[in-house]
């Protein structure tokens, strides 16, 4: 057993119920929706839980309000008009 063991999601199924590619703010977005509705499901990202657009584009910038930074679940920690300059 590792350190990142997790339960096996297989283990008592043949089949997911869904399958959700890509763990970027959609794809976390679907899985909270997913946690409380009895489907078996599974959350595959292919670099880094959140995008690997930090590998990618260093001078990018969050320019969105905070608002729209924020997961179901997860307040995003600033007012909800506010731009976060400088931040990654």
């Amino acid at each position: 057993m590792t350190e990142l063991s997790r339960p096996d999601p297989l283990a008592a199924r043949d089949v997911l119920d869904v399958l959700v590619v890509g763990a970027e703010q959609a794809g976390l977005a679907a899985g909270h929706a997913l946690r409380n509705t009895g489907l078996t499901h599974l959350l595959l990202e292919a670099v880094t839980v959140g995008g690997s657009w930090p590998r990618y584009y260093d001078s990018l910038r969050l320019f969105s309000p905070a608002r729209f930074s924020a997961l179901p679940g997860l307040a995003f920690p600033a007012a909800p008009n506010a731009y976060r300059p400088g931040m990654r």
